[in-house]
């Protein structure tokens, strides 16, 4: 009996101990000791946590844990019956005897693979719709540098020092961030989406100072500038006019914008998560335009092989399928470079790899720069219920700078004052340049096919919990299956926000 309650008295201190407790730690390769991105951390049916890019993790789990279940794409799965936080997990590459691959096709050349993959799309990618459970997180990261030199300026106040103070207190790096979960309808050319949660990290202001510099720089502006003028700029060449009495009512539609009626506040918070749900659509929407086989994708090793050379670098094992590893590497009018896992069987692509190994495209006119330096990623399928292959995670890196050193006159002109048509002038000399990375990751944790017409009667879902955040906020997502936040999401923060 006293066995019996000793027992029964250690295992209640399991399950408190357990329920609630952190799970964490990092996911490694056994060999390499490099990071395992986007592995699965499972603790019960479609909940856990996907590794971010340093293959770390972290759960609170909302019940009673018995194991926790970890596996990749590549590599053994491990199960846990214990487990706690800070812990180092290696993960085993799954092993695969060469001799069976060595039996079929073991002749076959990198670019003899790449021409089965095409013949096989309509077999392998037939685009029956699915239903998909996903997470989604798009990153953005801005770097500017700014310089204005105030050559004349008609008005006191807007002078060199209000310019410099201004710029000072622009921060040199900012950063955004979208995620949401939810399920996305469709196959690879029309996609519905059924958003349930979403967020938004987002500085509306960076700091105090910059915000009251805004304000005055504004009250200058409403104080000289009069309503029935209009307001000639020029750069170079190229010229406009504008209206003034246009960009005075923006100004005071600003300073007046302090008390919102709840009414206003509710209809705000409506339209935010419609423009919230037409953005991620149209986002989607632009990972599944970016497969392959599709004829405007950058990613061109399948659609101008010619431009490439493709490597057999050996065999691999994939849950259990056996694929070839073949390497791309770029000929003189090649773009990219990259990897290509291939099912041996059915020349399925399971994973693809690359990274643009020169500028996509270059503009400079007029003291005007544009320049495309950075499109990388990776796609991964799996074979669906179906027997075709489905998206698993989706990832796309874009880069971009913009440079702007440009003169630019303002002339502010008014017919019905007297006196003379000149009003106010300011000249400037710009120095701009803008650097973005923008990263979007869809991952997706569970599939299901479609019914023929069900697609068609997809409405959209405009009810869904939608916040935003000036800060990380971690108990958002609880209880949500998702990608871990790298550290710069965690530490992601408004400094002007109050407590």
């Amino acid at each position: 009996m006293i066995r019996t309650l000793s027992a029964v008295f250690a295992l209640f201190i399991h399950i408190f101990s357990i329920t609630g407790q952190e799970i964490s730690g990092r996911v490694l390769d056994y060999h390499s000791r490099q990071p395992v991105s986007y592995a699965s951390i499972v603790y019960a049916q479609s909940k856990g946590v996907i590794t971010n890019e340093e293959g770390e993790f972290s759960i609170h789990p909302d019940q009673v844990v018995d194991s926790v279940v970890i596996s990749s794409l590549g590599y053994e799965t491990l199960t846990l019956k214990e487990f706690g936080p800070d812990m180092t997990l290696n993960l085993m590459p799954q092993t695969t005897e060469l001799d069976q691959v060595f039996l079929s096709d073991q002749q076959l050349s990198g670019r003899e693979i790449v021409d089965l993959v095409m013949q096989r799309l309509e077999q392998n990618y037939d685009g029956n719709p699915t239903e998909l459970q996903f997470f989604y997180r798009q990153s953005n990261h801005q770097e500017l540098g700014f310089d204005v030199d105030v050559k004349k300026s008609s008005i006191e106040e807007l002078n060199q020092d209000l310019m410099d103070e201004i710029l000072a207190n622009v921060p040199d790096e900012s950063g955004s961030y979208k995620e949401m979960a939810g399920v996305l309808y469709g196959d690879y050319e029309e996609q519905k989406i059924h958003i349930e949660k979403a967020a938004q990290l987002y500085n509306q202001s960076d700091n105090e100072r910059l915000e009251e510099l805004s304000t005055q720089l504004r009250d200058i502006l409403l104080e000289n500038i009069k309503d029935d003028s209009f307001l000639k700029i020029r750069t170079g060449i190229i010229g406009t006019k504008i209206q003034a009495k246009e960009i005075k009512e923006d100004l005071e539609q600003e300073r007046t914008q302090e008390e919102i009626h709840p009414d206003t506040l509710a209809r705000q918070q409506r339209k935010g998560r419609e423009n919230f749900h037409k953005w991620a659509a149209q986002d989607v929407h632009k990972l599944f335009d970016g497969m392959f086989w599709k004829e405007d994708n950058p990613i061109d090793f399948f659609l101008k092989p010619g431009r490439y050379h493709f490597h057999l670098d050996g065999y691999a094992d994939i849950k259990g399928e056996m694929v070839y590893v073949v390497d791309v590497e770029p000929k003189r009018r090649g773009d990219f470079k990259g990897k290509l896992y291939v099912n041996a069987s059915d020349y399925g692509v399971q994973r693809l790899d690359f990274e643009n190994v020169k500028d996509l495209s270059r503009f400079k006119l007029f003291g005007v720069s544009h320049i495309d330096d950075l499109y990388s990623g990776k796609l991964i399928f799996s074979k669906n219920t179906q027997g075709s292959y489905s998206p698993t995670y989706l990832e796309l890196r874009e880069g971009s700078t913009v440079g702007v050193r440009r003169p630019l006159k303002i002339i502010e002109r008014n017919r019905v004052v007297p006196g003379r048509n000149k009003q106010n002038q300011l000249k400037l000399d710009l120095d701009i340049d803008v650097r973005q990375v923008t990263t979007y990751q869809f991952y997706v944790f569970q599939e299901a096919p479609m019914e023929a017409g069900e697609l068609e009667q997809i409405e959209d879902y405009m009810d869904f919990q939608y916040e935003v955040f000036d800060s990380y906020n971690a108990d958002f997502w609880k209880g949500t299956t998702i990608v871990e936040p790298n550290a710069a999401i965690k530490e992601y923060t408004n400094t002007s926000a109050t407590p």
